[in-house]
């Protein structure tokens, strides 16, 4: 117990005077917590300009382009052509095109269809998705009543022509995102991955300073004392940067958080642990302090892209997806998505469960060996 101890304290020192390392644990925990979710903070569009060439002229394509200008996520600009409104794309004056053709109202009324082209800027998908769900819906709508009109003056029961304008009455809600946004579902997920991140970026900087001027360990230690005071040394920094990313952020950014907390925290054990030792087991190739910042920064990308919240798994290559789940962001990511997001429990998401712990399992030999390496290295300590 007492060698345990000796080598928190001999971590923390290393901590203490770091300057690097105490920047990232607290400067850095505090800048990206605001720095991902702040430029997505007006997340839902809302007067997006776009284009509307109306050769129509008639009453209702009129009343489309006013209802179009009405919504809340749309603000119309009017061209009087195609050409016109194609120069506003390129200038980017507007994101989408709304063209409305010179016999709409005539093929309407003749119970035909009329095809109302609109084209959207496809380089935002958020954008694009936009234009084309609020245009959709608003000439549909637009449409289906003109059509509705015409039956009735034919003799059609209005509620008849109701049920045979729309057979099926369709209710779109979004699920685990109430507001439909980007920071509320993603912000949670890229938390979680730089809480990885800042752990290991730490921990292998202590462990190059170590490589350079002596690990410092007693010739007497055992190997499996070294290893159990690193960890207890650094749960406390997972715990408290952890708690920070996940109570601070959610709060100013509005982030809905659901289910217990004790699911989350019980989730939260394994994966602490499986970063740490992670963290420790590659340690033994961290023996420049400069290539080590330029290696996480490189592999950030990766690991956002394995973790599966952005690009499905199962469209992946079946390579790429197994050397995924050796990651503790892979599965730890996705899982708290479905706890905090989701409201699921740990027995819902229970294959990256306990893919966490095979992790910590596998991890924990590795970094014994690791340990093991270190002993056998300069022990001198400046």
């Amino acid at each position: 117990m007492k060698n345990i101890f000796s080598i928190m304290l001999l971590e923390y020192r290393r901590i203490i005077f770091d300057k690097l390392a105490i920047t990232i644990i607290f400067v850095g925990t505090a800048f990206y917590s605001f720095y991902y979710p702040f430029p997505y903070e007006n997340d839902i569009v809302r007067d997006m300009p776009v284009a509307v060439v109306n050769l129509d002229k008639s009453d209702l394509s009129k009343t489309v382009v006013t209802m179009l200008d009405n919504t809340e996520s749309l603000k119309v600009i009017k061209y009087p052509s195609m050409e016109e409104a194609k120069k506003g794309i390129y200038l980017r004056e507007v994101f989408g095109i709304i063209y409305i053709p010179d016999e709409f109202y005539k093929l309407v009324a003749r119970g035909e269809s009329p095809s109302v082209s609109v084209f959207a800027d496809g380089s935002y998908f958020i954008l694009y998705s936009t234009a084309i769900s609020a245009a959709t819906q608003i000439v549909l709508t637009t449409a289906a009543g003109v059509k509705i009109q015409k039956m009735s003056m034919l003799g059609v029961h209005f509620e008849d022509a109701l049920k045979l304008q729309s057979a099926v009455n369709l209710t779109a809600k979004p699920v685990f995102n109430p507001r439909g946004g980007y920071i509320t579902f993603v912000a949670p997920a890229i938390y979680a991955l730089i809480v990885q991140q800042i752990l290991l970026m730490v921990i292998l900087l202590v462990h190059a300073t170590g490589y350079e001027n002596g690990y410092g360990y007693k010739d007497n230690m055992n190997t499996v004392s070294i290893l159990l005071g690193k960890i207890l040394a650094y749960l406390p920094i997972y715990a408290a940067v952890f708690s920070y990313f996940f109570t601070i952020g959610p709060m100013v950014f509005g982030i809905q958080l659901h289910n217990s907390l004790s699911d989350a925290v019980s989730y939260a054990v394994p994966y602490g642990l499986s970063i740490i030792l992670f963290a420790i087991s590659l340690s033994v190739f961290a023996r420049d302090r400069d290539a080590i910042l330029l290696v996480l920064l490189m592999t950030s990308i990766p690991f956002v892209m394995m973790a599966g919240f952005i690009w499905p798994h199962f469209m992946m290559p079946e390579w790429v997806k197994l050397l995924s789940y050796l990651i503790p962001s892979t599965p730890g990511v996705t899982g708290f998505l479905y706890i905090r997001q989701m409201g699921a429990d740990v027995s819902n998401i229970m294959f990256m469960y306990v893919n966490l712990w095979i992790q910590v399992f596998i991890y924990f030999i590795t970094a014994l060996f690791a340990v093991k390496w270190q002993q056998k290295q300069r022990q001198s300590l400046l």
